[in-house]
């Protein structure tokens, strides 16, 4: 594949114009609307509201502007934040120690497989990760 600044130019044309056209749906006043929170809600969209996918967008976007350290941080919160419960969540986030096959959420103690559904932690699906 070869590089083709003048295609390039006319993608990111294409999309200027899909971000004018996301405001003045999205928006009340578009004019006040940021560009970059507009493409947020396109990819939103287009993910379908799924957390994982818009991960993946946003991983993609700090490899391909070589920001490779911060990719691996938030794939890293990503992968290890289904062990935690909810209120632990942005503490691990913050703090960023990685622990392999937890039981327990490492702040509060709570047990991963406490069957109360007002706790919503990793789901059942994540119970066999660990």
């Amino acid at each position: 594949m070869v590089y083709d600044d003048k295609k390039q130019k006319k993608i990111l044309e294409d999309l200027d114009s899909l971000i004018q056209r996301q405001k003045e749906m999205t928006y009340i006043d578009p004019t006040k609307a940021d560009d970059l929170d507009t493409l947020g809600v396109l990819v939103a969209k287009k993910s379908e509201w799924s957390s994982e996918d818009i991960l993946k967008v946003i991983c993609s976007a700090l490899e391909d502007a070589n920001f490779e350290d911060l990719r691996d941080k938030i794939k890293d919160i990503d992968k290890y934040s289904k062990y935690l419960c909810n209120d632990c969540v942005g503490d691990f986030a913050v703090e960023t120690k990685l622990v392999e096959n937890l039981k327990h959420c490492p702040y509060c103690g709570l047990d991963k497989f406490q069957e109360d559904e007002s706790i919503k932690i990793g789901g059942e699906e994540n119970a066999n990760k660990i």
